[in-house]
This record gives C-alpha cells, structure tokens and sequence, in this order.
C-alpha cells in the first residue's frame, strides 16, 4: 500500500487508524474487506474504490459523491436487491487488476460529503447493517498490517487525469517501453512533451544542439531569458523542464550518425525528428537490422502571396512492414533557405506534427483503436485535408 498521502491526509489516515484496508491505486481510492450481503442471503466482501483528486503528492478531495464497487449484487438479509443504492451495473477494469461490477450514487442530505472518511464509512455502513442482519461478526475493520510498496509510476505526482477519464488500465500499454527522441527542436520537443505525459519508463533524448532564442519560440512552454542567456544543450535543458514532471528522462548530447547509432540500442520506439535527411539513412539501416519500429517526421513548408502552405508528414515504419515506409521518407540533403529553418513563427505546425506522430504511436500500441494502419499520412495546410497511405487506409474523395 502506498503509504505517503495517508500520513498527510487527515481524513485517510483516520480510515487506516480504525482498521480499514484502504490503498490508493493510480488516483484511485480504494477499500477492501466490506461486508455485505448476497442474494442468497451470505456474507461476503467487496470492494469500493472512488476517484480522488491530488494537490501534487496529496489527496485534496474527492470528485463527487458516487463509488465502484466489486462484488456480487448487494441485497438485504432477506436476499433482495439494494436498488436505492445501485445506480448502474458496469463491467470496467478500472485499475489494473481492479475489475468494478457496480456504480454505486447515494447522496447525502447535506448534499455532499464532508471528506472520503465520511464517504467511505456511509458506504461501508449502507452495505454492512445487511451483512450485520446474517452474521453480528462481519466488519469491515481488519487492522491488516500496512506493507510500504513503491508506486511503479515514473510520475512524480499522480496522474489524476487517466483516472477522471478511466483510462487508468489502459495505460498498462506504455509500460515498459524505452522511447528515443532524436533531434529535440520545434517538432521534437513537442513529441517530449507529449510523451513525457505518458507511464513509458524511460524517454532519452538526441541532439548536440544548443536551446537558444529561435528554440524557445518553437518549444512548448516559456524559457526565461537567464536560461537562454547560459546557451544550455537542448537536452539538457528539456530533461530538467521535465524532470520536474517524471523520472526516466535521458539526455544524450550528440547527433545521431553511423557512428553514435549504436546508443539507440535497447530502445523499444524511436521518433526521428532530426532536419538533416542525409542523416536519417544510417539510423533507418540501424533501425530495421535491430527491429527497432520508429516514426520519422517532416515539414515542408513554402512561402506563397497568399500566405505560407506546405505539407506534415508522418511516417510509420514496423518490423514486417518496411518497404513502403522507407519509399516515403524524403533521402539526401535538406535545401538551404528552406522555410523550416528560416521561419520561425511555426509552433502550431511543429505542434500538429507531433500531435499526429503522437498519436500514430499510440495507436500502433493499441492505446487508440486503429483502423487505417497506415504506413504514411500527409497533412496538407492549404487544403486542411490529410492523405493516408496503408493497408486499409480511407481518404475523402479518393479512388
């Protein structure tokens, strides 16, 4: 059980002083060990388990009155339904390894509770009188021993937002996973950002760059002057910003060539968001030989009357599924000049280019349903219109 917010909340460490089996799972806040009655007129235990909200490492609140509860039909002692307790019959994994059968809503008179102490005890008491009826021994107070057990989240505070949308178990498919981020400028930095919100275990980043003003105006967030001033190694600098957040953040301040590819060893997905095409040949051979998938990314965007237009690109390359994807991705030298390089008020684009790389991964995961499987996606800004090249790809108006 994780043992930290209890000490620090009032209401928490009262339920844990009188004998609950409470432990918060991600920002769940769960009890074990409640007594209620099934329709055959036995005693067994549940589980509830309720959402909190966090104040950093804290639990401040709670989100509203309702619960989850694990567990059989709840009736009387008389083997009858607790209807005017059970507002929905779910079957959600809430938590991994933590399947809900119930969505319990009783409100009190006051209109809200006062803490989860109170919360928690009106539920245990609702559903244990009725156990009480069958068996005067039956309680939810176990005393069980409290075991201190590291939280496996590379999170420094809890992420309450998976909970809030009850993706918690869904989650499970970052974990594990090493991602190399190579070349942390506009386009890349914003893939960190991305998946720095993520449980992946570890993030390392690629660039020998230095992070100066024409960074900061295409990176997410808002540098100080005195960083800029000290002319920081681009991964240097986006490992502290994130550093805040989570563990497992890795700078590498090199360029990624023949000679230093070998450093992208053990990473299980790499996005390639480097300038330099030239470059890209040595890591893809690297790539493809050690059956490392990646997502390579690209901007091509020109200066018109009209207003700038061009192109994003996404690719996706997977073991088995090769060919297509290496065609689509641009070889030799980037032109000099080019708007990419001289342009800089572009953050939006480098921002929608990662925000669709992002999601291409996650959806290669499984975290997204994935339909098109596509291997190369454009996004064209005139037109507002993505084309997808894949297996099963569908485009709007194509043949």
């Amino acid at each position: 059980m994780s043992t930290g917010p209890f000490a620090r909340s009032t209401d928490l460490k009262r339920l844990r002083d009188e004998g609950y089996t409470v432990e918060i799972l991600g920002s769940y806040l769960v009890l074990r060990d409640v007594p209620y009655a099934t329709p055959e007129g036995q005693v067994v235990y549940g589980v509830l388990a309720a959402p909190v909200t966090f104040a950093g490492g804290d639990v401040s609140g709670m989100n509203d009155h309702t619960v989850h509860f694990q567990g059989q039909t709840p009736s009387d002692a008389s083997g009858k339904p607790l209807s005017h307790l059970i507002n929905s019959l779910v079957q959600q994994e809430i938590y991994p390894g933590l399947t809900v059968n119930f969505y319990f809503s009783q409100k009190p008179r006051t209109g809200a509770y006062r803490d989860n102490y109170a919360k928690f005890t009106t539920y245990v008491r609702l559903l244990g009188v009725h156990a009480s009826d069958i068996d005067t021994t039956a309680t939810a107070k176990q005393y069980r021993p409290v075991v201190a057990d590291d939280d496996p989240s590379p999170f420094l505070y809890r992420d309450s937002a998976s909970s809030r949308a009850g993706v918690d178990s869904d989650n499970e498919v970052f974990r594990g996973h090493r991602v190399a981020i190579v070349g942390v400028g506009g386009t890349g930095s914003y893939i960190l950002d991305l998946v720095a919100k993520t449980p992946v275990d570890e993030i390392h980043l690629f660039d020998a760059d230095e992070f100066v003003n024409h960074n900061a105006f295409r990176a997410p967030g808002a540098s100080p002057l005195e960083v800029l001033e000290t002319r920081p190694k681009k991964v240097d600098y986006f490992a502290g910003e994130y550093s805040r957040m989570r563990t497992g953040i890795v700078p590498h301040p090199v360029h990624v060539t023949a000679e230093t590819v070998g450093q992208l060893a053990g990473m299980t997905w790499v996005f390639l968001a480097a300038d330099e095409p030239a470059a890209k040949r040595e890591i893809i051979d690297y790539l493809e030989v050690h059956d490392i998938p990646f997502i390579d990314v690209g901007m091509g965007i020109e200066k018109h009357d009209a207003g700038l237009s061009g192109t994003l690109r996404v690719t996706t390359s997977l073991p088995g599924s090769r060919d297509n994807a290496r065609t689509a991705i641009p070889s030799g030298h980037a032109a000099p000049g080019g708007e990419y390089a001289s342009n800089i008020q572009i953050a939006d684009l480098n921002l929608l280019n990662a925000g669709l790389a992002v999601v291409r991964w996650k959806r290669a995961l499984r975290f997204y349903a994935d339909h098109g499987r596509e291997w190369n996606a454009t996004y064209s800004l005139f037109t507002n219109s993505i084309v997808n090249e894949g297996p099963d790809a569908e485009n709007e108006g194509s043949e």
